[in-house]
């Protein structure tokens, strides 16, 4: 197995991304579809510890509201989103402003969803699979993959 995997990075571009398990877990209890999830939005510069707000950033990303939404959050707020998404419970107003302003959606949809605050949010592994394989398209060069998980504990 070992002169498998040296072969396929010898070649080729190389786009890594480390799911270390152990050290992503929040809960014991998490299922590991979720921890992959984080890793991979993290990965792409999106924001881990929220699967919907990543999915949000995702969103205006492939709309081309990113970049925008970005530029208005700060002007009105006056600190980077990436600064302060970990707390965007507290940043509500602002953030649901900038989404208006950049034309991403009304102001009542916005406020509909930080209502719901990602309860209709659901990932599972086949949502996973699709949005890794969009990854891998959006790079338009050949990519070899090579997936391996393992679980290593004190027994």
């Amino acid at each position: 197995m070992f002169s498998t995997i040296e072969k396929s990075v010898k070649y080729g571009t190389k786009d890594v991304i480390l799911f270390n398990i152990d050290s992503k877990a929040g809960d014991s209890k998490e299922r590991i579809v979720n921890i992959l999830m984080r890793v991979f939005n993290e990965k792409r510069g999106f924001f881990g510890d929220a699967p919907w707000i990543a999915e949000l950033e995702e969103d205006m990303k492939d709309k081309n509201l990113y970049a925008t939404f970005k530029e208005e959050f700060k002007k009105i707020n006056g600190s980077p989103w990436e600064e302060v998404r970990d707390q965007y419970t507290f940043e509500q107003d602002d953030i649901i402003e900038a989404l208006t302003n950049c034309k991403y959606q009304s102001r009542e949809a916005s406020v509909r969803m930080f209502e719901n605050d990602g309860r209709n949010y659901h990932l599972d592994v086949e949502k996973f699979a699709k949005k890794i394989e969009k990854y891998c398209k959006s790079k338009e060069i050949n990519i070899r993959s090579f997936s391996l998980l393992m679980k290593l504990g004190n027994t």
